[in-house]
């Protein structure tokens, strides 16, 4: 060992770039001078890129208000669009030029060095090896899939295995919105992973809740519905002169601060109608007569309450496996692997709307945390640099 370390200090001496560890790996050696103002450099770039991360991140969180309007958040991704192109640029071009003439891009690249600094605690030189990890090629790039929540026959009595934590099935108290079966909703699901989110580092985001219907049968549908006949989350449904798409989603949307459910028209089609809850709740739907079993396209019967669940989005910042003991909500039966989503990083999410914003809000925290992970490594550098 300390024929090592002799060698090491007496290459400092010797006019090359670099030097052998008694491993025999070949790593860069640098001055203190390099060392000190290679510091300098990377915590310039750093903070460029983590201040852009911040001012877009407040893009994003304007973009999510409900109340923003199309022109503005058009506005907002534009200036969006500016500041990722900001960050690649940094990213890319940050270049270190060494005293014996060889440049490093250390962002996209990484570097490892050692050099001669002086201790933080006393005036003694010591051998410090240096090591800062390449950025991540997606920046802000997360693990996730989408699960449709399925509501089983009976209550779910399985559980989860996430980590070394257990998720067990929902208790209606995680769930105070939905007017059905509350225990096995998105947002209960969502709620129960989220509760153990310190522990796992494991995320559930909860979707809107779209329910295509189909086309209306009018021969059907009663132009006249009266109350009891209908009824959206518990709620009546009632009017009058019902006689197309757009008059029964206006009747609909009547009801919705009640509901919590809003109705339009699919996109990309005339008549299609789709239902949809922006939370995530439940939707149940209930229809006194035989008319609610042909009115849609969408298989309802007139029996009992049809009730149907949303979906919840899984989101890690590392690649996880998901153990599912009789956990009948998501679907499956043993190990899913969620792996990382190229789609999820920085450069490929916008804030055009309020669920890409949301998707670019996940992105961003995952970005501004890797990028202060190495911001505080070369921290703990130029704190040497400064003894």
């Amino acid at each position: 060992m300390v024929k090592c370390l002799l060698f090491l200090f007496v290459s400092f001496f010797i006019f090359s770039s670099r030097i052998y560890s008694a491993s025999g790996v070949c790593e860069l050696r640098f001055s203190t001078q390099d060392a000190c103002k290679f510091g300098a450099d990377a915590r310039t770039s750093l903070t460029t890129i983590r201040d852009y991360l911040i001012r877009s991140k407040a893009l994003a969180t304007t973009a999510y208000e409900e109340t923003l309007g199309t022109a503005e958040r058009l506005y907002l991704d534009m200036e969006f669009d500016s500041y990722k192109e900001e960050v690649r640029s940094v990213l890319d071009h940050s270049y270190f030029g060494d005293s014996f003439g060889e440049s490093h891009r250390y962002l996209r690249d990484g570097i490892h060095f050692v050099t001669l600094l002086n201790s933080a605690f006393s005036q003694a030189t010591l051998l410090r090896h240096f090591d800062l990890e390449a950025a991540p090629r997606e920046l802000g790039q997360y693990a996730k899939a989408e699960f449709s929540i399925l509501i089983p026959e009976e209550i779910s009595t399985g559980y989860l295995v996430i980590g070394s934590a257990t998720v067990s099935s929902s208790q209606r108290e995680s769930d105070l919105v939905s007017e059905d079966r509350s225990e096995s909703s998105a947002i209960a699901v969502a709620n129960n992973i989220n509760e153990q989110s310190g522990s796992t580092r494991v995320y559930a985001d909860v979707e809107p809740n779209i329910l295509l219907l189909g086309k209306g049968d009018f021969n059907w549908i009663p132009s006249d519905l009266s109350s009891g006949r209908f009824k959206l989350n518990g709620v009546n449904i009632f009017g009058t002169e019902i006689e197309s798409a757009g008059t029964l989603i206006d009747v609909i949307n009547n009801f919705s601060n009640q509901t919590g459910i809003q109705a339009r028209i699919h996109s990309g089609t005339i008549d299609q109608i789709e239902i949809l809850s922006k939370d995530g709740r439940n939707i149940t739907i209930e229809g006194a007569g035989e008319w609610i079993t042909h009115a849609f396209e969408k298989e309802l019967n007139q029996d009992k309450k049809n009730t149907f669940a949303g979906s919840v989005t899984i989101r890690s910042s590392v690649p996880v496996d998901i153990y599912s003991v009789n956990f009948q909500l998501l679907g499956f039966q043993g190990v899913k692997k969620i792996e990382l989503n190229e789609s999820t990083g920085l450069f490929h999410v916008n804030i055009s709307n309020r669920r890409e914003a949301s998707k670019a809000l996940s992105s961003l925290d995952q970005a501004l945390s890797a990028i202060l992970a190495r911001l505080s490594r070369v921290e703990e550098l130029m704190l040497f640099c400064k003894s």
